[in-house]
């Protein structure tokens, strides 16, 4: 019951299979959602007929808080890191004009100033700040993906909207 993705096997299932996914909670009241994914069944569940004292009942708030805050905390400081090892990456990744194959492929000019790196093209996201969250690589083939742990949501621009955004601020 810590908050986590699990699987386990349904009556049915054969040796090593985990049809039946589910997702248990503690804080505050027990609660949680199961999922079977060969019959689609979906059961949400929460715990009842608890009567705590209005004490109790404060103290699983102020921990149910506290848990919420040191997750939150920890993810802040793995984005942190990440933005940091991504920038580093950035400086290391020579900055030019490069055709890849992936520009031949979908017959497009390469962008002035972006990078590349083993002929994948390497997207960058920032804040409106101007900090760098992430990165999104673009293989030969198109395939697409984002730095593993980065900041991938809220306010996350590549670096010609964050220049139109810039100029609309300072208006």
């Amino acid at each position: 019951m810590n908050g986590e993705a699990q699987r386990i096997p349904a009556v049915n299932d054969k040796r090593g299979e985990l049809n039946i996914f589910y997702v248990a909670h503690e804080d505050g009241v027990p609660n949680g959602y199961a999922e079977n994914n060969r019959t689609k069944q979906v059961i949400r569940w929460k715990a009842t007929g608890q009567h705590l004292s209005p004490e109790a009942k404060a103290d699983l708030t102020v921990e149910a808080e506290q848990k919420r805050y040191a997750r939150k905390q920890a993810e802040r400081e793995l984005y942190e890191a990440t933005a940091q090892r991504l920038g580093e990456e950035l400086r290391i990744n020579n900055s030019g004009v490069k055709q890849t194959q992936y520009h031949k492929a979908k017959q497009i000019e390469a962008t002035p100033g972006a990078p590349s790196r083993n002929g994948d093209v390497l997207v960058q996201g920032y804040d409106v700040d101007g900090k760098l969250w992430t990165i999104q690589y673009i293989k030969e083939d198109g395939t697409k993906r984002f730095a593993k742990d980065s900041r991938k949501h809220t306010d996350v621009f590549t670096w010609s909207v964050r220049r139109m955004a810039r100029r609309r601020c300072k208006k």
